[in-house]
């Protein structure tokens, strides 16, 4: 009797692992919509499986309206009329309330994603993870196979590894790419990503006023002890040292986003000796608010004080005078997360030449300074800077 369970286990086993493997080469393109397969014993000979154990897999493609079964035909891949042809994507996106100054984010997102979109066969789902995780693992297969999606972007970000998300992506084995995420979540998941690149951006922006001359730069952030949530303010005195900036902690405000606190603590630092001349804004949300403080103060932008934001929100161009900021790219982040889809088939579960795993893509968040009205070149000396 023990026996006879290990041979029922061995063929349940093997019809499993090639249910996998042709729902995977359907999914991924290697059989094309339409294509016929070959006939049933030609095609279990070709497998190495018995012919039993192939009818046993395509009736369960036949069940996820992967293939159809027709009499005198054989069997078709993805048939025409059946869950639609056409590819589909998921876009997964955070549930959690998004901060009112970072609204555009995801919308941007998509409409980079739509864009790939134009003139393909593909179209965009976009599904909130709460209903999307309140499915079984099989419902959820299911709706993938009669929808027809060939992968997931998903817009959030610091994982652990115990998200019900997480696992239900793993479960479905879909290549997943995270949108504007952490380093980190790259090596946690093991999903493609797109991290957010903000020191290297932050940088940049510190570099281009270095450039045109100014050494004493007011820093407004959040209230809170990192600077752009991702500098201690040692790291972050030790960078303007380096940059040859002035190091004084005293130029980096900590501030709500509100006015009259911006405007308080602006009054203090630009009425003090050898006052500073640019500001770099925590985002572009901050700068309509630094531009009445300074206005408040009688000064003028840029002639008295060069403002540069971070972000590169819609309508900051409309501001007066227009607002130099460093822009993330976000609808190339859409074009880009939708490129390492199209590309799965070269890196999901494959290995190269020596049999090592491929890893999936890593490719940083885009980026453009965008030089306005708002920064100009220091035309007077402003003073010698102690550091």
């Amino acid at each position: 009797m023990h026996k006879l369970r290990e041979n029922f286990m061995d063929i349940l086993n093997l019809k499993n692992r090639l249910y996998a493997r042709l729902k995977e080469d359907i999914l991924h393109g290697v059989y094309s919509p339409g294509e016929r397969f070959p006939a049933e014993l030609h095609f279990a000979r070709e497998l190495g499986v018995a012919r039993n154990t192939l009818r046993s897999a395509l009736a369960r493609l036949e069940s996820e309206h992967l293939v159809r079964r027709e009499r005198r035909h054989g069997t078709i891949a993805t048939p025409d009329g059946v869950g639609n042809s056409a590819v589909r994507r998921y876009l997964f996106y955070n549930s959690v309330p998004t901060q009112k100054y970072a609204t555009h984010v995801m919308p941007s997102i998509i409409q980079g994603l739509e864009r790939t979109f134009a003139g393909n066969a593909m179209e965009l789902d976009i599904c909130l993870p709460e209903r999307f995780c309140s499915l079984s693992h099989d419902e959820a297969r299911t709706i993938f196979a009669a929808r027809n999606i060939r992968g997931a972007i998903l817009y959030s970000s610091q994982f652990f590894g115990d998200e019900p998300i997480y696992r239900m992506l793993c479960a479905l084995e879909v290549p997943t790419v995270l949108a504007y995420c952490y380093r980190k979540d790259y090596d946690t998941t093991g999903f493609a990503a797109i991290p957010q690149n903000t020191a290297t951006i932050w940088r940049a922006s510190l570099e281009y006023l270095r450039k045109i001359g100014h050494r004493r730069i007011v820093t407004v952030n959040m209230n809170t002890e990192s600077i752009r949530s991702i500098f201690t303010p040692e790291a972050y005195e030790n960078l303007l040292r380096e940059l040859g900036l002035d190091p004084n902690p005293a130029l980096v405000l900590r501030c709500y986003m509100d006015f009259n606190d911006i405007y308080t603590k602006f009054r203090e630092v630009f009425t003090a000796p050898n006052r500073p001349t640019a500001v770099l804004c925590y985002s572009d949300f901050w700068a309509p608010l630094i531009y009445r403080a300074l206005q408040k103060l009688n000064l003028r932008i840029p002639e008295d004080v060069s403002v540069m934001g971070y972000c590169g929100s819609g309508g900051s161009e409309y501001m007066t005078p227009p607002l130099s900021t460093a822009a993330i790219l976000y609808q190339d982040i859409g074009q880009l997360a939708m490129q390492m889809l199209l590309s799965a088939p070269q890196w999901f579960k494959r290995t190269d030449a020596d049999g090592n795993p491929i890893p999936p893509p890593l490719e940083m968040t885009p980026y453009q300074l965008k030089i306005r009205g708002s920064t100009a070149p220091i035309t007077k000396p402003t003073g010698r800077i102690d550091k």
